[in-house]
């Protein structure tokens, strides 16, 4: 079924008004090359140096094992296609992305409440989020995975309930794109997703056969570096990460104990993520003639095996002391919950872009929370966001849960609301992965979800008021017409 007229327009509308904020902020002086040095690209360490995407691409990326290669090879054929302007097309580009998710925040919103007012909220919100501004001047992938998990909400928007073939395909290609762009979003999260996908299907054979060769692309990556590296994996660092949460909280006399009996190996006497230099009084001493595996940075050819000893200490740690690292967690995710504005990565945006972010702060209550904090031993920087994340999840519940308790089947409920569950899925996992695996950017993490939390908000507070008043006017679908 085509977009009604009037969504599609509303669509065009939301896309038209963010290009036109960002070309604003842009004018006053967002710039991606913003704070950086010479090549904003070879700032950030997830990055593959500019000179080998530029002169030995192909090998560069075979050889790569601290990220997944999709946003390194996207851009390889920048970089060869405009040099020295690679970095404005990449914002160009990422303004483009930011758009498409507003359209497709009124396209998710407006099928899945059939209300103009609710499609209108959703593209509004994304349109106006100032993250999505500074985020399009910042390098790395969190646009483009945003813009990924949205298509693949809508896919699943376009499919149900009738299991339409082309969709669900949509919704796979956009799942597979992000395990291949991200490290957060692991193959087991396509492996359901794939046979989530079959059982929605009308034609069932095919969409299996389409999402498992979908699949078997992240996982001969996987394989690749289980070969190369010893690991079946996108990112050498988890274990890096891991031991970072970890470690949170404790005081050195606590550890030397453990280094002391063996229980910690003697990797973790240096900070994570330190260049690979620094454990070369370790042992780690391998060299590589590849140019991308032999510089001081971290994507040496020794990085896996330190990952992977940082790795082994954070498992002893928090079996030690499972408490001690939930505890973490739940740090991790009370920063996760802030506005996405609050990166510190994103501080010369901030400073440029004055009244719209006050009034984000504003509108989601964090100068009330940083007055709460006052009050916590550790700060949080958390947010409405806290809250509104689990309670979304609740009324998600609610809704579902109401319908099965009318006596509605199962498979038609799931079928029916198989778009707002899939929003709903991707929603817990980014936020239970970005708070227990990282601690320190959690909310650069929460980033690629913003777009479709705002949706997601907009669409459940909808249904819920319908549950709750069912008599109540809304606009319905055929106001779109």
């Amino acid at each position: 079924m085509a977009e009604p007229p009037r969504l599609r327009s509303l669509a065009s509308a939301a896309a038209l008004v963010h290009a036109a904020v960002a070309g604003f902020h842009i004018a006053r002086g967002v710039s991606i090359r913003h704070d950086f040095g010479p090549s904003t690209w070879d700032w950030f360490w997830q990055n593959l140096p500019t000179a080998d995407l530029r002169e030995r691409a192909l090998e560069s990326l075979w050889y790569l094992h601290a990220q997944p290669p999709l946003w390194n090879a996207l851009n390889a054929v920048l970089i060869k296609a405009v040099g020295a302007a690679h970095p404005e097309l990449l914002h160009l580009l990422h303004v483009g992305m930011g758009a498409a998710a507003a359209g497709l925040a009124v396209l998710i919103a407006g099928r899945l409440t059939g209300s103009v007012a609710a499609a209108a909220v959703a593209g509004a919100l994304v349109a106006l989020d100032p993250a999505l501004v500074m985020y399009e001047a910042y390098a790395l992938y969190e646009m483009l995975c945003a813009l990924l998990i949205m298509l693949a909400v809508y896919g699943l928007t376009r499919a149900a309930p009738a299991g339409r073939t082309g969709p669900l395909v949509l919704a796979l290609a956009a799942l597979t794109a992000l395990v291949l762009t991200r490290s957060l979003y692991h193959l087991a999260l396509l492996a359901v997703a794939v046979v989530g996908a079959a059982a929605l299907a009308r034609r069932r054979h095919l969409v299996l056969a389409c999402g498992v060769a979908l699949a078997f692309v992240p996982a001969g990556w996987y394989a690749k570096n289980l070969v190369q590296y010893g690991f079946f994996g996108v990112s050498s660092w988890y274990g890096i990460g891991l031991w970072r949460v970890a470690l949170f909280r404790y005081e050195s006399e606590e550890l030397t104990p453990l280094l002391a009996d063996g229980t910690l190996h003697p990797v973790v006497t240096v900070n994570p993520f330190s260049l690979a230099s620094r454990y070369r009084r370790l042992g780690y001493v391998g060299a590589s003639e590849v140019p991308s595996l032999s510089r001081n940075d971290f994507h040496n050819v020794n990085v896996p095996a330190i990952s992977a000893a940082y790795g082994r200490s954070a498992r002893r740690l928090v079996l030690r002391d499972p408490l001690h690292y939930l505890g973490n967690v739940l740090i991790g995710y009370g920063n996760f919950s802030a506005p996405s504005t609050e990166s510190d990565h994103l501080i010369p945006e901030r400073d440029l872009m004055g009244a719209h972010v006050t009034l984000w702060r504003a509108l989601t209550g964090l100068p009330l929370v940083r007055v709460l904090d006052r009050a916590l031993p550790i700060r949080t920087l958390g947010t409405f966001f806290l809250v509104l994340i689990p309670l979304g999840l609740v009324a998600l519940a609610g809704v579902v849960g109401r319908r099965l308790r009318r006596g509605e089947g199962i498979e038609e409920v799931l079928r029916e609301e198989a778009a707002l569950i899939g929003a709903g899925a991707l929603i817990l996992y980014t936020a239970l992965v970005g708070s227990a695996l990282e601690l320190g950017e959690n909310v650069r993490f929460k980033f690629m979800i913003e777009p479709l939390l705002l949706t997601f908000w907009t669409v459940v507070a909808v249904r819920a008021w319908r549950a709750l008043w069912p008599d109540a006017e809304d606009a319905g679908m055929n106001g779109m017409r």
